[in-house]
C-alpha cells in the first residue's frame, strides 16, 4: 500500500511540474527576423554593395 502511495505521490508531482505555470520566459525574436530600422540598413548596404561590385564609384 505504500509504495501505491508513493507512486500516485511522484507521479501527481511530475504533472504538476510539468504542467505548471513557466514563470518569466522571455521571447527573443530569432536571428531571421528583424526590426524595421535593421531591415532598412540592410536594404541600404545591399544597395551599397551592388553599386560597389558594379563598379559605380570607380573613377
Amino acid at each position: 500500500m505504500k509504495n501505491l502511495l508513493l507512486i500516485v505521490t511522484l507521479l501527481f508531482s511530475l504533472v504538476c511540474v510539468g504542467c505548471g505555470p513557466k514563470g518569466n520566459t522571455v521571447v527573443t525574436p530569432s536571428d531571421t527576423e528583424l526590426t524595421a530600422e535593421e531591415a532598412q540598413a540592410q536594404e541600404e548596404d545591399d544597395q551599397k554593395r551592388e553599386e560597389y561590385e558594379s563598379g559605380g564609384d570607380r573613377e
